[in-house]
């Protein structure tokens, strides 16, 4: 997601794509200095790129997840267009918890158990029962699909994919 060629760049790709961290976190971090300029006013910017050879940043929170994940072309230039798991709600799940892992403000992050409980990682039946389950299944839920006594396969369902999962299901 934040592929930096150096721990500078990798700053940049933070910023480019969150903004710029709150006043308050950087005038607490050892390394604010390392990336940015305080500006007389107390506000931050990110300082020129050391690399001349790099290219000039883009503006802070310029790059969005939402065009980074693809969410409205399925997935990162469109390659999981119409497969199930990569609709439009999908990837709005998926980026919602993403934005909630990547906050900032450690009060305001989501928590790991917290993020196992997002609805990126619920079934379409426990969306649609209000998030409970009925029986014992993991967060991820696993839907066995069987043909006769013959196992046909595993298969790991997103909202997306319900109406494909219960239309092959054996009556």
């Amino acid at each position: 997601l934040f592929a930096g060629q150096n721990e500078f760049d990798q700053m940049v790709k933070i910023v480019e794509v969150l903004g710029l961290p709150p006043a308050g976190l950087l005038d607490k971090a050892p390394k604010t200095r390392k990336f940015f300029d305080r500006l007389p006013d107390g506000t931050y910017v990110l300082k020129k790129n050391p690399n001349p050879s790099s290219k000039e940043p883009l503006a802070p929170g310029s790059r969005t997840l939402h065009k980074i994940l693809g969410v409205e072309t399925g997935g990162p230039g469109g390659r999981r267009a119409g497969k199930p798991g990569h609709s439009v709600a999908d990837y709005t799940k998926f980026k919602d918890l993403l934005l909630r892992m990547l906050e900032y403000d450690a009060e305001k992050r989501i928590v790991p158990t917290e993020a196992l409980e997002h609805r990126f990682f619920k079934s379409c039946a426990e969306e649609s029962h209000g998030g409970h389950r009925g029986d014992n299944s993991d967060t991820a839920s696993t839907v066995q699909l069987y043909s006769g006594a013959s196992f046909v396969r595993n298969h790991s369902i997103s909202s997306q994919s319900c109406a494909n999962v219960s239309s092959n299901v054996p009556k």
